[in-house]
């Protein structure tokens, strides 16, 4: 178990109380693994620097569920990013999917469908992505592209 972690110019060093000292550095990410809000965090600050830069020729725009909006987002993004010292106005614009909901009005959850069968009951194609492109085609794109345009719209 850890007992102390440090950030350091290359890395982040923690201390482990049978290992002693050792320090990961950051450009190997892959030994860091991110929950949901900071990925979040990290994504709207990369975002918002290539949307800051001229030469980046497009604008990165966000669609999230909307069980992710209000309260949440001012929480968990725009007051860390703040503290961090970025401009909330300067992160991407977040677009707000609607959120599907079950028969009892609850979330439609991906790990509920997956590691209990709670979905069972409706057609695979809903609930499974892979299903939903088999069933219709590679033409689903186009579709699922036109339908979060209207959103914009």
């Amino acid at each position: 178990m850890l007992k102390e972690t440090k950030m350091c110019e290359l890395g982040i060093k923690s201390f482990c109380p049978e290992h002693g000292w050792f320090e990961t550095p950051f450009e190997n990410s892959s030994l860091f693994e991110y929950n949901t809000p900071l990925r979040n965090l990290i994504r709207a600050i990369a975002y918002s620097k290539d949307n800051l830069n001229e030469a980046t020729e497009y604008k990165w725009l966000r669609v999230t569920g909307s069980d992710y909006a209000g309260f949440y987002q001012e929480q968990m993004l725009h007051k860390p990013a703040s503290l961090l010292g970025y401009k909330a106005s300067d992160l991407p614009i977040i677009l707000y999917s609607p959120l599907i909901t079950d028969w009892s009005g609850a979330k439609l959850s991906k790990s509920l469908y997956v590691k209990q069968e709670a979905y069972k009951y409706l057609p695979s194609y809903i609930v499974n992505f892979e299903h939903f492109k088999d069933k219709y085609g590679e033409v689903v794109f186009d579709k699922l592209f036109n339908e979060v345009k209207l959103w914009l719209e």
